[in-house]
C-alpha cells in the first residue's frame, strides 16, 4: 500500500513540467531586457562608445597612433674597468656618485700627506720602522723613493707634511724631533690631530746634496700645517701662542714670512703673526689664496664661543687683515681645502652629513665642492663614509689632499679604520671628468 500511494501521487507527476516552465519564463524576461537596452540605429547610446572605439583599434582602418615617448636617457656612466678590488668607479646611477667625478681608486697603500708638483711628481710621508720619512713618486705610484731614510741629523724624528718648491729642487716639511717622537708614538689616526703639531718645526732639504735646514721653531710648543705660495717666495704655518684657555689645543695664530734660498742654503725673513679667529682656540692653514694676497684656514671665528667641533672655513686678507667667514657651521668641521685650478670653486673636507660618532678616529669626513666666496650650491664629491658607495671604507677621514698641476685630478690623504680594525692611511686618486660628456 505504502508503494501504491507514493507512485500515484500528483506532485510527484507533474513537478518537472512546472519547473520547466519556470525556466521559459525567465529566459524571455533577459532576453527582452538586453534588447532594449541595445542603441537603436538612429541614436547611439552614449555609454556605447567605449565599445565602439576598442572595436574600431582592431579593425584595417584603426587610426594611427601616436608616436612613443623616447626614454630618458641615462646620466653617463664612467666605462673603465677596475682591474683589482681597490679600484671603483663613481657612477651616476646605483652606488652614489657626483657627475663631475669619473674614477676614485687608491693611489698609494701606507702613505700620508701629499704634494704634487707641476712635473708629475709626488711627494707624501709614509711610516717607515715606527718613523715618518719623507718620499717621493711618480703621479702613478711607481719609483718610490724615500728622500730623508738616510738623514742623520733628523734620525728618529718623525717627518710628515711635505711640499714642493720651486722647481722641485726643495722640499719644506714638518718635523717633530726624535725626542717628541718617541715619547708620543703618534699611530695613523693621531696624525690629523693637533698632536702632531707638539713641539713640531720647520725644515727645508735640498735633493740635490741632501741637505736639511731648520727653518722655524715654534715659540709655545706647538705648530702644523706649512704651505708655501706658488709662486716660490711665501710661507705659511698655523702656531701656538698659548697653552692656555678654553681650549684643549691653546691658542693659534698664523704665521706668514719670505722663505728664500740663496747658494743652496734655505733662509726665512721677516715672519709675521697674525689673530684672525677667536684667540683660545686652534686654527689649521690649508694655504694662500689663488692672487696670493691671503690666506685660507680653518678656525673658529672670533665673535663664535663653540668649540673646535665646529671649526669653519675662513680667507684672511694679509694686507687688510680682514676675515671672510665662508661657513658658519658649529656642527659641522671643515678641515682640509683648496682651490680648484680655475679659481672659481673649493674643495673641502667636512662631516657634514654623516650622523654619530666614529668608533676609531677623530671625526670622519667626505670631500664636498662649493663656489669659492662660500655662497651657492654645495656638492657631495666622494662618499668613502656612505654605505652604499664603491668606495666605501666603513670609517674615512679626509686629512689632506692636492690638486693636480692641471686640475683634473686630486690626490687625497685618507685615513680608515675598518670596525674592529686598526687605522690605516693611503693615497686615493679622485680623477674628474674634463667635460659633461666625457665617459
Amino acid at each position: 500500500m505504502f508503494r501504491s500511494i507514493t507512485n500515484s501521487s500528483p506532485s510527484r507527476r507533474f513537478f518537472p513540467v512546472s519547473l520547466w516552465l519556470l525556466v521559459v519564463a525567465l529566459c524571455v524576461g533577459v532576453a527582452s531586457f538586453v534588447v532594449a537596452q541595445e542603441p537603436t540605429d538612429d541614436k547611439p547610446a552614449d555609454d556605447a562608445q567605449p565599445i565602439v572605439e576598442r572595436a574600431r583599434l582592431a579593425t584595417d582602418e584603426a587610426p594611427e597612433a601616436e608616436p612613443e615617448t623616447p626614454p630618458v636617457q641615462a646620466a653617463p656612466v664612467a666605462t673603465e674597468v677596475a682591474t683589482d678590488d681597490k679600484v671603483v668607479t663613481a657612477r651616476m646611477k646605483g652606488p652614489p656618485g657626483n657627475r663631475r667625478v669619473r674614477i676614485v681608486r687608491q693611489l698609494i697603500e701606507d702613505a700620508g700627506r701629499v704634494d704634487w708638483h707641476r712635473n708629475g711628481n709626488l711627494v707624501f710621508d709614509r711610516k717607515v720602522d715606527g718613523v715618518y720619512e719623507i718620499h717621493q713618486a711618480s703621479a702613478t705610484g711607481d719609483g718610490d723613493i724615500c728622500l730623508t731614510c738616510d738623514n742623520r741629523e733628523l734620525r728618529g724624528a718623525h717627518k710628515t707634511s711635505p711640499s714642493w718648491y720651486g722647481n722641485g729642487s726643495y722640499v719644506v716639511f714638518q718635523v717633530q724631533p726624535a725626542r717628541a717622537a718617541r715619547r708620543l708614538k703618534q699611530d695613523a689616526g693621531m696624525m690629523a690631530t693637533p698632536y702632531r703639531g707638539l713641539h713640531a718645526e720647520v725644515w727645508a732639504y735640498g735633493k740635490a746634496d741632501r741637505d736639511t735646514w731648520q727653518l722655524a721653531e715654534p715659540l709655545s710648543g706647538a705648530l702644523n700645517e706649512p704651505h708655501l705660495s706658488a709662486e716660490p717666495g711665501r710661507i705659511v704655518w698655523s702656531e701656538r701662542e698659548t697653552n692656555r684657555g678654553r681650549s684643549t689645543f691653546g691658542g693659534w695664530a698664523l704665521v706668514v714670512a719670505d722663505l728664500e734660498f740663496r747658494r743652496g742654503i734655505a733662509r726665512l725673513r721677516d715672519s709675521e703673526f697674525y689673530r684672525p679667529a677667536a684667540e683660545d682656540r686652534y686654527l689649521m692653514t690649508h694655504g694662500f689664496t689663488p692672487d696670493e694676497r691671503g690666506v685660507l684656514f680653518s678656525g673658529v671665528p672670533a665673535d663664535e664661543v663653540y668649540g673646535e667641533t665646529g671649526l669653519d672655513l675662513m680667507v684672511f686678507d694679509i694686507e687688510s687683515e680682514t676675515v671672510d667667514v665662508l661657513t658658519r657651521t658649529p656642527r659641522e668641521r671643515d678641515g682640509a681645502a683648496h682651490y680648484t685650478a680655475d679659481g672659481e670653486s673649493l674643495i673641502w673636507a667636512t662631516n657634514r652629513g654623516l650622523e654619530g660618532r666614529p668608533n676609531g678616529l677623530p671625526y670622519r669626513s667626505d670631500l664636498w665642492i662649493m663656489p669659492a666666496n662660500g655662497k651657492g650650491i654645495a656638492e657631495r664629491l666622494t662618499f668613502f663614509n656612505d654605505p652604499a658607495s664603491d668606495h666605501y671604507l666603513d670609517e674615512a677621514l679626509i686629512d689632506d689632499f692636492v690638486l693636480s698641476p692641471e686640475g683634473d685630478a686630486l690626490a687625497a690623504h685618507v685615513l680608515s679604520r675598518p670596525l674592529g680594525g686598526e687605522a690605516t692611511e693611503a693615497i686615493w686618486l679622485v680623477q674628474f671628468r674634463r667635460t659633461s660628456g666625457d665617459p
